[in-house]
């Protein structure tokens, strides 16, 4: 199992409007008191490579206790492969570069992977904690997300949906039958 190298907490909660839905959001501080306790959850990354958004976004690596992004230069389909199949994604859609709004420094240069690469474990890279000769920017890449998700294409709905059931439907139904 890869090295684990951050936990969040994830509040989850309902809205007035949807009360069956949960409303989950990241608090990036451990949740105190008794009141708060039953609302949160752990959650650990397992793995070093995240996107900023679920399955989009700028390609980040933890390295040295924070995040760097990758310099866009040689940065290709396989590549963008690698990345989204150590997210559970079956590949990437697009790949595309820039530096707008972006505030992560770039730290990752010459990233290369083989040919069906499942993991950035797979691929070299040179980490320089600096984005000095990157000419394109920081990459981005949008991963190809299933429509059915019953599919183990994609782990990350399925732990959603595991979380949510765990959370809020066995607590309704044993409610319901008085147990």
């Amino acid at each position: 199992m890869p090295k684990m190298f951050a936990s969040s907490w994830w509040h989850a909660s309902t809205d007035n409007t949807n009360y069956e839905f949960p409303l989950l959001a990241v608090n990036t501080q451990r949740p105190g008191g008794t009141e708060s306790v039953n609302k949160y959850m752990s959650v650990y990354c397992y793995g070093k490579v995240k996107l900023r958004s679920i399955n989009a976004g700028v390609v980040l690596e933890y390295e040295n206790t924070e995040f760097y992004a990758f310099c866009a230069d040689g940065f290709a389909q396989k590549e963008g492969d690698s990345v989204c199949r150590e997210l559970g994604y079956p590949g990437a859609t697009e790949i595309t570069f820039g530096n707008s709004g972006v505030k992560n420094v770039i730290g990752f240069h010459n990233f290369t992977c083989p040919e069906g690469a499942n993991s950035t474990d797979e691929c070299t890279l040179t980490f320089t904690g600096n984005g000095h000769g990157c000419v394109l920017g920081i990459t981005y890449v949008s991963c190809e997300v299933r429509v059915n998700p019953t599919d183990g294409s994609n782990r990350l709905s399925i732990t959603a949906l595991k979380i949510i059931a765990t959370m809020f439907l066995i607590p309704a139904i044993t409610s319901v039958f008085d147990i």
